[in-house]
Parts: structure tokens; C-alpha cells; sequence
């Protein structure tokens, strides 16, 4: 068979392999869970799941953004994937493509997600199901295997009337296909949920006033300098502690770094 003709045929088997059919045949291999980061990076690193599939966990304050990630551990190259990305909608909101509601991420390799539209995000913020299906087009960039990859960065919008606690971000009908002799083939792998644990204050927030702007600054100076107080969170960098790395922590924020 001649490479023109091979190419287009293995393209249409990833999509099919890709396909509701497929992730349906697939669901059987995938184990949901609510595994932390750790957890999920500790099952990586002893292999007793090679391929896993998880929601970093995150965290964002009422009213304000916060950015989720997925990510994949694989002993294979991945050219083809499909997962369910559920939400609570009534609590988070996917912003809009042309924000980078949904972008790939930064180890996708080749993979590029044919179908999405500002009416899917739209959609998915009505279901509370983003469906993504991603596919390396070109058969020549796959997400390789081996180590941490993030496959897809998600910003919502986190509803300004959210209560303090964890909403669950969670995976379904997960699917990943790789490619041997021609044809897409299926690759087992688990997925374990995440969260998103709404805090008082976005980080950042020394003022309380619900913006991180160079007010927080100069809030932040006056409580190191012991002449003044705060109403938000002063413990910028999460350790426990005020002191000069908080300081260094919201100008890398102010900076947007």
C-alpha cells in the first residue's frame, strides 16, 4: 500500500477509534476516582498504572478565574485521545475560546482538537460536559510517551456566588489510541478526578476587595512592615507564613508570571 493511501486510512481509524462507539468499548478500562495530585503522581511513578489520565486539582476564589489542567502519564505515543471533561455548571463556567476558555497543552505534541467551537463551550456550560476529542493529523507529532504531559489547560470562571469547599472536576469516557501496522490502536488507561477548592480570597488578594491589583502591594508592604492590616489573604505563596516570599510571590502575579 502506498504511503498517500495508508496515511488517510489510519486517520480515519483514530477518529473512529476516537468516536462515542469507541469511547463506549472503552469505558470498561477506565477506573474513575478522586485521587490527588500526588496520589496520581505516585501511581505513575510505581507503575501500577502506567497510563493514567487526571485533573490537576486547582483552586480559584468566588468571582474569580481559575485555570484546570489535564494531564497524562503514557508508556505509549498517543495519537489519538477523547474524554468527557464534567463540571458542576452552576459553580464553574468555561470561558470563551476567544479568552483561552480551552486551549491545548503544553506537551500535546501534534495534537490539535478538530471540533470545537465557541457553541460547544457554550453547550458544555449549559450540559456541564465538555467533550474534547484530539487527533495528530499529521501522524508525524504524536504526544509522546514517557513522563508528566499536560494535554489540555481549561480556564473557568468560578461563580461569584460559590460557596468555600472543593467542586469536583471529573473525567468520563476516556480513550486513547496510538498507531501499529497501519491501523489506530487502543490503549488501556485509567482517569482520576481533580477539584477545584474555592477559597475566601483568590491568591493575591491582600485587600479583599476581590482584585489583585498594586493595591494588594502596598497592603501587603504595610503588613511586613508591621503598619498596617489586611482584610484578604497575606499569605500569598500558601506556607504558613507572611514574610518577604509573599512579597516576591504577588509581584510574579502582578506580572502575570
Amino acid at each position: 500500500m502506498r504511503v498517500k493511501q495508508v496515511i488517510p486510512a489510519i486517520l480515519t481509524s483514530i477518529l473512529f477509534f476516537c468516536a462515542a462507539a469507541f469511547a463506549q468499548e472503552a469505558a470498561s478500562s477506565v477506573s474513575a476516582g478522586g485521587a490527588t495530585d500526588q496520589g496520581a503522581a505516585e501511581l505513575a511513578q510505581d507503575g501500577s498504572e502506567a497510563n493514567l489520565l487526571w485533573v490537576q486539582d486547582a483552586s480559584g476564589a468566588a468571582g474569580a478565574v481559575s485555570t484546570v489542567k489535564v494531564l497524562l502519564t503514557v508508556d505509549q505515543d498517543i495519537y489519538g485521545a477523547q474524554f468527557d471533561l464534567v463540571f458542576d455548571q452552576s459553580k464553574l463556567q468555561l470561558k470563551p475560546l476567544a479568552e483561552d476558555g480551552v486551549t491545548l497543552g503544553s506537551d500535546a505534541g501534534g495534537l490539535v482538537v478538530p471540533v470545537l467551537d465557541e457553541d460547544a463551550v457554550t453547550e458544555a456550560n449549559s450540559q456541564g460536559t465538555l467533550v474534547v476529542m484530539m487527533v495528530d493529523t499529521t501522524l508525524a507529532a504524536p504526544l509522546t510517551a514517557g513522563g508528566e504531559k499536560e494535554l489540555l489547560s481549561v480556564k473557568f470562571t468560578v461563580a461569584a456566588d460559590a460557596e468555600v469547599g472543593d467542586v469536583a472536576v471529573g473525567l468520563a469516557n476516556v480513550s486513547l489510541a496510538t498507531v501499529a501496522d497501519e491501523a489506530a490502536v487502543e490503549v488501556e488507561v485509567s482517569a482520576q478526578d481533580g477539584k477545584v477548592s474555592i477559597a475566601e480570597f483568590q491568591k493575591g488578594d491582600v485587600s479583599g476587595d476581590g482584585v489583585v491589583n498594586i493595591f494588594d502591594l502596598l497592603d501587603l508592604l504595610k503588613v511586613l512592615s508591621g503598619t498596617g492590616s489586611a482584610a484578604g489573604a497575606v499569605d500569598v505563596n500558601g506556607d504558613g507564613s507572611t514574610d518577604i516570599f509573599d512579597l516576591l510571590e504577588l509581584l510574579k502575579t502582578l506580572a502575570g508570571r
